[in-house]
């Protein structure tokens, strides 16, 4: 049987793009604590479409499984298009 992984949006999309609202704290902070982030390194517009690239690979591989693959493509739905 052939793992898949779950993929997390590229780190700091959120950071980039959410609010001290919606994220529990200010928006920006990684950039500005110098750290390295997807976004950071390759940009938002590459991080998004990367995101979901993995997003669907990963769906696509769970179709195989039938409905016991149905969580975990909704999980993956869940991650790629989460605010917070």
């Amino acid at each position: 049987m052939e793992h898949v992984a779950i993929p997390t949006p590229p780190c700091g999309i959120l950071d980039v793009e959410g609010s001290l609202e919606t994220l529990g704290k200010t928006a920006g902070s990684d950039r500005r604590k110098d750290k390295i982030t997807y976004p950071g390194y390759h940009g938002l517009a590459a991080s998004k479409a990367r995101a979901q690239t993995l997003t669907r690979e990963a769906e696509a591989a769970l179709a195989g499984l039938g409905p016991a693959g149905e969580p975990l493509a909704a999980l993956a739905d869940f991650v790629l298009n989460r605010t917070r």
